[in-house]
């Protein structure tokens, strides 16, 4: 991965730990696990249909009052091609913060 993606995904996780209060070391890695709780009380239907989802359901969660963690999982970066461009990326996990500052997500 080029070194300006982990320079920006340091950033960013860096800023969602002072914006939701919580102690993860990566916000971006797609894999979400949700409890019964959450599957009841989160609008999925209202959430964005891109990669900022999974920003968008820790938001709405943290703006509940549920409780947010993280598992540790195998990470390979090969030879793989990324579509996903993380400028657009980048704004759009910068907008969700800003959103969750301003109680959209409550």
């Amino acid at each position: 991965m080029p070194f300006y993606k982990y320079a920006c995904n340091w950033a960013l996780n860096k800023m969602e730990r002072r914006v939701f209060t919580l102690p993860m070391s990566d916000f971006h890695s797609g894999y979400l696990v949700y409890g019964r709780r959450a599957l009841a009380a989160l609008p999925f239907a209202r959430l964005s249909n891109s990669f900022d989802f999974d920003m968008e359901v820790i938001a709405s969660a943290r703006a509940r009052g549920m409780a947010v963690g993280e598992a540790p999982i195998p990470t390979r970066y090969a030879d793989e091609i990324s579509h996903l461009n993380p400028l657009t990326y980048g704004m759009r996990v910068l907008r969700v913060m800003w959103r969750f500052k301003r109680g959209v997500y409550a």
